[in-house]
């Protein structure tokens, strides 16, 4: 019995790290169940002369023949390729859909093509994100970077690399074909021991490479395709919550179009839809998945919250005034009630009526006083209204009720350190620190105050313990500290 070979999935999609925030607690707040605004952060240019140990090498390809080749086509995801007779789908190794020899020599991983869809923003150059992927790629054991292939056309780049399968312990060469088209990144990527670099099954893989052609970039529920061994909606249930965790929403998303077609009123499949498109950043169709959910369940209070909040998230503001109006009206749980003010804050937050949004977060304070939530949005409202007072006040009263509220900490902390109240600042960052570990801000804001008090020490200290926990996040800080 052969071991099945490690995909290596650095998920692209990644790449474009959306960060949605309510209350401007950057990453933080990106982990709350309802954001409100969007930032791309893309820092890496390809050409700079630090991006790679050494220039890759440039090499020409050689044209295959396309003879004997079976024509296989996704309209789920919008592409064509060509496979040999002798190659046959496989649902195994990730992606949209991967192909396998049906005959496999002796190797200690199946060789396998894999094709992969993520979207990216529309603005981000293909350079860039190859050289984010080249940057996690050069962390793999024994990496080395044989050539980037680049023709007129700059959305289309090809890479070969080789690495160790820490697995199978076998050196992999692998060639990607990288296409974009607007938001949509298409990955084709063939893996093969390295033995196997020059030989038939590689000329085989190369072939499907440059037959591979993108066709239809409109995505619509309409399109998804209805495949899969799976048939009843428990299963499917199951299927799309494992995609959803691989962050693969459109194979989410085909497993919960065949729900709904089985069973149209399946409330589960219709939340998990609209999280999919959250995630798609297509707040149109989210909404409309979970006005699904209110019109199957119109005193569900939950429900229509979370219709008003992607109506905000689309900036359908008197769409989203209306829905809110009748959660207003529901009697619920405190904490959905008290999520409609939020809801509502949010909405005026988002027109820009910040004294109109003041209200409605106060509003919602005096009806449901232990919400922390509340507490933290009036804060923030404060706060971009000059009135730190106000404003450190209600940051205090959210940490009073959730000790490990983390946008109140960050919130209160940059209060304290524009303030110049370095001893208070360095009490919210540090708990943020630990709260949060992947958030670069503590650590960059710690060590200013350190430097700006004098204390080398606690720098060296807090920057030698970062490096224990987390090495990448330290050379980010150190670099930005330098």
């Amino acid at each position: 019995m052969y071991k099945k070979r490690k995909i290596v999935n650095l998920n692209l999609a990644k790449l474009a790290i959306i960060i949605i925030n309510k209350d401007s607690a950057a990453r933080c707040i990106a982990k709350s169940v309802r954001p409100l605004f969007l930032t791309l952060f893309i820092t890496f240019c390809f050409f700079a002369p630090a991006a790679f140990a050494r220039q890759p090498i440039l090499e020409e390809r050689e044209t295959a023949s396309a003879e004997g080749m079976q024509l296989y086509e996704n309209r789920h995801y919008g592409f064509k390729i060509s496979r040999p007779s002798g190659f046959e789908v496989d649902q195994k190794h990730g992606g949209a859909v991967s192909f396998v020899p049906r005959k496999s020599e002796i190797y200690r991983f199946i060789p396998s093509l894999t094709v992969t869809k993520f979207f990216v923003i529309k603005s981000m150059e293909l350079n860039n994100i190859i050289n984010s992927t080249e940057k996690k790629y050069s962390k793999l054991p024994f990496y080395r970077l044989n050539y980037i292939s680049r023709g007129a056309d700059t959305s289309e780049a090809r890479i070969c690399r080789e690495f160790v399968d820490d697995v199978v312990m076998e050196t992999v060469y692998e060639v990607s074909l990288y296409k974009k088209n607007g938001e949509s990144l298409f990955e084709a990527t063939w893996q093969a021991p390295k033995s196997q670099a020059m030989s038939q099954l590689a000329k085989k893989f190369e072939m499907m490479l440059s037959s591979f052609v993108i066709t239809d970039q409109s995505f619509t529920t309409d399109e998804i395709a209805v495949s899969g061994s799976v048939n009843n909606p428990a299963e499917l249930v199951s299927a799309a919550l494992a995609s959803i965790n691989a962050s693969k929403f459109l194979e989410a998303l085909s497993a919960l179009k065949r729900i709904t077609a089985l069973d149209a009123n399946n409330l589960e499949a219709y939340v998990l839809t609209g999280k999919c498109y959250i995630s798609l950043k297509d707040y149109k169709r989210a909404s409309t998945a979970y006005k699904k959910l209110t019109e199957l369940k119109p005193e569900n209070l939950d429900f229509l919250n979370l219709y008003v909040d992607t109506l905000t998230l689309s900036k359908d503001y008197k769409k989203a005034l209306a829905a809110c109006k009748k959660a207003l009206e529901i009697n619920g749980p405190d904490q959905a009630a008290a999520m409609a003010y939020i809801n509502l804050g949010n909405i005026f937050y988002g027109m820009g009526l910040l004294e109109e949004a003041t209200n409605s977060y106060l509003e919602g304070i005096t009806r449901h006083p232990n919400n922390a939530g509340l507490h933290n949005n009036a804060a923030l409202i404060y706060t971009k209204r000059g009135d730190y007072a106000s404003a450190i006040s209600y940051y205090n009263k959210a940490i009073a009720l959730e000790p490990e509220h983390r946008a109140a900490h960050l919130g209160i902390a940059r209060i304290y350190f524009k303030q110049g109240n370095m001893t208070a600042a360095v009490f919210h960052y540090d708990k943020m620190a630990k709260l949060d570990p992947e958030l670069e801000e503590p650590y960059t804001s710690l060590l200013k105050i350190y430097k700006k008090m004098n204390m080398p020490k606690n720098a060296s200290d807090l920057l030698n313990e970062l490096k224990l926990k987390n090495e990448r996040l330290y050379k980010k800080v150190t670099a930005d500290y330098k």
